[in-house]
């Protein structure tokens, strides 16, 4: 078809092809130039309208992906030649019967968001494995990247379509109202992918240029977002925008927040997604500010920044809304720009422009300037001259960037105009300028030699943080690149477990309310296992520091747990040894009593010396005197010897008490030591659970998710359906017509014959009879079409009662629907508080125990203490009585 061109050529391809070669024949239109025959006041016919709809529709349902992209393109082309009529066309085709083109596309979309979303989850699924995932061979990952490039390519086309189309045919609160709609588009375009520098070509190049296209279509996603925000009515803008927020869109809430935050800043898409952030938060209340993505918000950036996102206007937001997405960032650094460049590109060239430069691509934005069209023919050269011009550059489609920064200014870019083309992201009279043998991208600047010096070391940074990020080394701005560190916690994580991880660190090490985290290691947290270590090195740190105090104590020649002598202990030791004391005051001494025998000898003596006054025997009174006291003498030494071995076994008993106190301490030390075992398989079991918890979390969302595709599909399946009655319904009233008209025309051929026969038999009422035959066959007519109006209407009305019925239906299941995912959201909430009230509780008892424990090991150390200073007081008291 050399004819097939224009609006008129698209109807022709799609009325004249088979099902089997319409999307070669939609492939091979796409190709050619319709500017030349492109009318404006065109419009395509409605069944071709249907028909494309339900090509994209088949395509999306079975993940024909390149057949996607092919009707979608198609699409997007004809909104391109004729913006008011394929509206107009649009709106029309979904009053009358068969298919309505605006629910085929709404449907097609959803389906290619769902295979997206899936498909990022197990990417990221598969990112958690690390290297334990056996990798793919060469023709597996060459056909993975075509079928994520198409997917992508296919979301930013119908993205943009829809986008282009919203305004005009005004159906955005029908999107937003669709069942998960807002919340795959958001969780689409917030997940962030790890997308390294690229610095090399080989393999790595082509996974390169499906990530941009990846970046593409979540820019595209997010501005779809917005637009429906933009142009839905207030009632539903508001609602929407409070649960950009809430936990209703969760995983896309708490992701937004980390792409903002942590994630290698795109000024493009950090703008959007600055825009739906700045959303929410004007909707703020307490549901949002207990919102995980909120607490997260304020953990990474402190309380300021949001409150002042909050009093920020839309028409602030507006000029300042790249800067402001920057100044949120964390990764700030890695954007740079060089003002007063001038571009050379083959026969492109442009003076006094700028470039911006990102981890992501190479931006370019000027005017056209004398000799920036050369090449263009007079009426181009008219239309292009004075025109703004904005070129991007991803660095897949540059070979060996860091080697051309390297070498400083001017830079020389080789770059892949082939790719940049397939990319979308040069026109075909761009692509012939700079499609010239040996034409490289050459930029010099005019700025000052610091400032340009300064951007040149900042890119050479960005470059070389990249070569570095397998490492974790650190750039020379100081700040941690995107390494491990972000990629094990982050945007790529499932929603729980990047909630669990918030919410831990918080309890664990996080920091206090409102206070900024100023680096992305205290926001990292740790598995369960490094808690368990981080904990155990603790108290080991515990134990070796009193090990270290005992080992300097025996390196100064003293004992551990020994009394200094110039330590004022005697109150302390008095206090110990007051039962001994009074004991001792009980039982006087062998010099006591070896006293108070000599006091009873002279005290005899003086008896003696008075009774030989008296007149007796001085020798016999003197002998008898002597024997008595050495009797008492004998006799008091066998007390003393008697009251020594008394002491000496009530010492052995106060040592063997003391060893059996000694016993039931190390007794109390190993209950407490199995204790505290049982008390950690007792956290090892509660984490198990745990992690069966989280898993069947994922079940459940995954069984929801399969639901509402089942749904969706069901539904599908049901349209179509309820579309074939209306097909045949409409078959049959034309057969019943056309039976209609059969039978008045037999009618009117049986009237013709009569008054013919009248009119033979009768010649003289021949006027007459013709002019009452002719008002009755006038009559008849106007009596068949009116009973044909009334059968027509009735069959209307009919049809408008069943469509109300069933729209009746779906708008109850859709309310059942609600209610039951609020219900869960409710049961999900109210198990998370009971988890987090459960872990304090747990948290609470552990730290009771160490402190308990802790008493019971000063208290052991005081009562060993005083034992060794009891032992050297009996020691002092055995040398004194020995002496």
């Amino acid at each position: 078809m050399e004819s097939a061109v224009g609006l008129r050529g698209l109807a022709e391809v799609l009325g004249a092809s088979c099902e089997q070669d319409v999307y070669a024949a939609l492939a091979e239109w796409n190709t050619r130039d319709h500017a030349v025959e492109a009318d404006s006041s065109d419009q395509l016919p409605t069944p071709a309208l249907q028909r494309l709809s339900v090509l994209l529709w088949e395509a999306c349902r079975s993940s024909w992906w390149q057949e996607a992209f092919t009707a979608s393109s198609a699409f997007m082309a004809a909104l391109t030649l004729s913006p008011a009529g394929i509206s107009t066309g649009l709106l029309n085709a979904g009053v009358g019967q068969g298919a309505n083109p605006l629910s085929k596309i709404s449907d097609a979309t959803m389906m290619v968001l769902c295979s997206w979303c899936k498909d990022a989850e197990d990417r990221l699924l598969a990112g958690e494995g690390g290297d334990l995932k056996p990798p793919l061979p060469d023709d597996a990952l060459a056909q993975q990247h075509q079928t994520r490039h198409q997917t992508a390519a296919t979301l930013a086309v119908l993205a943009g379509f829809l986008r282009e189309l919203v305004p005009a045919c005004g159906f955005a609160d029908r999107l937003l109202a669709s069942p998960g709609f807002c919340k795959a588009l958001l969780s689409a375009a917030a997940t962030s992918e790890s997308s390294p520098v690229v610095t090399r070509c080989g393999s790595l190049l082509g996974e390169a240029v499906v990530s941009f296209s990846a970046l593409q279509a979540r820019r595209g996603l997010a501005e779809l977002l917005a637009t429906l925000l933009e142009e839905a009515s207030p009632a539903v803008r508001a609602a929407q925008e409070h649960t950009l927020l809430a936990d209703l869109q969760e995983p896309g809430c708490v992701r937004l927040v980390e792409t903002l935050v942590l994630a290698r800043p795109d000024p493009k898409l950090h703008e959007l997604l600055l825009e739906l952030l700045w959303r929410g938060l004007r909707r703020f209340d307490d549901q949002t500010a207990a919102s995980p993505a909120y607490q997260l918000l304020v953990q990474l950036t402190g309380e300021t920044p949001p409150k002042r996102l909050q009093e920020v206007s839309s028409e602030q937001l507006l000029d300042w809304g790249p800067d402001l997405a920057l100044q949120l960032s964390k990764k700030n650094y890695e954007v740079m720009s060089l003002p007063h460049c001038h571009i050379s590109w083959g026969g492109l060239h442009i003076e006094d422009c700028g470039a911006v430069f990102s981890p992501h691509s190479l931006v370019v934005e000027g005017m056209f300037m004398s000799g920036a069209t050369e090449a263009l023919s007079g009426e181009e050269e008219a239309e292009q001259q004075g025109e703004e011009i904005m070129i991007e550059v991803p660095w897949a489609c540059v070979q060996s960037p860091d080697l051309a920064v390297a070498r400083g200014l001017p830079l020389h870019l080789p770059v892949d105009v082939e790719a940049l083309c397939r990319l979308g992201l040069l026109t075909p009279t761009l692509a012939s300028l700079v499609s010239l043998p040996e034409a490289a991208l050459q930029i010099s600047s005019s700025a000052d030699g610091g400032e340009a010096t300064s951007a040149l070391e900042q890119l050479n940074a960005l470059f070389l943080g990249a070569s570095q990020d397998s490492s974790g080394q650190c750039g020379e701005s100081g700040t941690f690149q995107e390494s491990a560190t972000f990629r094990n916690v982050d945007p790529l994580s499932s929603p729980q477990s990047s909630n669990q991880a918030v919410v831990a660190s918080t309890l664990e090490v996080g920091p206090s309310a409102g206070q900024k985290v100023e680096t992305e290691e205290s926001v990292t947290t740790p598995p369960p296992s490094q808690y368990s270590q981080a904990a155990q090195t603790a108290v080991d740190f515990q134990v070796d520091g009193s090990r270290t105090k005992q080992a300097e104590s025996k390196s100064q020649g003293g004992v551990p747990g020994q009394t200094s002598p110039h330590t004022p202990v005697g109150r302390l030791t008095r206090k110990l040894s007051f039962s001994q004391a009074e004991a001792d005051e009980e039982e006087p001494d062998s010099s006591e009593v070896c006293e108070a025998a000599e006091a009873g000898v002279l005290k005899e003596s003086r008896g003696v010396a008075a009774r030989r006054g008296g007149g007796e025997c001085p020798a016999h009174n003197a002998t008898g005197e002597l024997a008595a006291d050495e009797e008492r003498a004998r006799n008091a030494e066998e007390d003393n010897k008697a009251e020594e071995d008394r002491v000496r076994e009530a010492e052995e008993a106060r040592l063997v008490a003391e060893e059996a106190a000694r016993n039931a301490q190390e007794d109390a030390r190993l209950r407490a030591a199995e204790e505290a075992a049982a008390q950690k398989a007792e956290e090892e079991r509660l984490a198990a659970e745990a992690a069966k918890a989280a898993a069947a979390r994922a079940a459940e969302e995954e069984r929801l998710q399969k639901a509402e595709e089942e749904r969706v599909a069901a539904e599908a399946a049901a349209r179509k359906a309820e579309e074939d009655a209306r097909v045949k319904a409409a078959a049959a009233a034309a057969a019943h017509k056309a039976e209609e008209e059969r039978l008045a025309a037999e009618a009117a051929r049986a009237a013709a014959a009569r008054a013919a026969e009248e009119e033979r038999l009768r010649k003289v009422e021949e006027e007459r009879m013709a002019a009452e035959a002719a008002a009755r066959k006038a009559e008849e007519d106007a009596r068949g079409k009116a009973a044909a109006a009334a059968a027509a209407h009735k069959a209307e009305e009919e049809r408008l009662a069943a469509e109300a019925a069933t729209a009746a239906a779906q708008k109850a299941e859709k309310g059942r629907l609600a209610a039951e995912a609020a219900r869960a959201a409710a049961a999900r909430a109210a198990e998370e508080k009971r988890l987090r009230k459960a872990e304090e509780e747990r948290m609470a008892a552990e730290a009771a125990a160490r402190k308990a424990e802790e008493d019971a090991r000063v208290k052991a150390a005081a009562a060993a203490a005083a034992q060794k200073a009891e032992e050297k007081r009996l020691a002092a008291e055995a040398a004194r009585a020995a002496a």
